[in-house]
């Protein structure tokens, strides 16, 4: 992590600005565990929870970019996602 050491699947980490993760005996909504970070790192995103892991620490990354603004990635994809259309069994 930000010591230099390798990622340990069992420990906690918690990400800093300008420093990346650190070892922390802290369980919250900044921390992952090693073995979220590693899937990170390979980019590989086998389960739910480390979808929800990518995803919350790709909101702590960028949050001090955006200034409080939201990012709004939704609007952008669906310009370019075709309109889906609902069937219904009437038809």
């Amino acid at each position: 992590a930000g010591s230099g050491e390798p990622v340990d699947d069992t420990m906690t980490y918690r990400y800093r600005e300008e420093k990346g993760f650190i070892a922390s005996v802290v369980i919250d909504n900044k921390t992952f565990t090693g073995r979220q970070l590693k899937a990170l790192n390979a980019r590989e995103f086998p389960d739910a929870d480390t979808l929800r892991a990518a995803k919350r620490f790709t909101r702590m990354a960028l949050k001090p970019y955006l200034g409080g603004k939201p990012l709004k990635s939704r609007e952008l994809f669906r310009q370019f996602m075709p309109k889906r259309t609902v069937k219904t069994h009437y038809e």
